[in-house]
């Protein structure tokens, strides 16, 4: 990976979570969290409250369109990492 790994932040299913996982993640030191039981739509706060907002819920499919969200996220990285 180009970057270091410092978290796994998973939905609860077991097609997410399993020991291989869960192992790997503690030999590699890298947190393990989980979203809330009966919450499935925790992350969706997440993505509605930072991308949704800028990005808006059209489906991206362009080489172009790919280039300018890459760009956009570029910007949010920069504002977030002011506050």
């Amino acid at each position: 990976m180009p970057f270091d790994l410092l978290g796994i932040d998973s939905d609860n299913g077991g097609e997410f979570i399993n020991n291989h996982l869960f192992r790997y993640c503690n030999e590699e030191q890298i947190t393990f969290t989980r979203s809330r039981n009966y919450r499935k739509n925790d992350n969706c706060f997440v993505e509605l409250s930072v991308v949704r907002r800028a990005a808006g819920y059209l489906r991206y499919d362009t080489d172009t369109e790919l280039e300018v969200l890459n760009d956009l996220y570029g910007y949010l990285r920069l504002s977030f990492s002011n506050l």
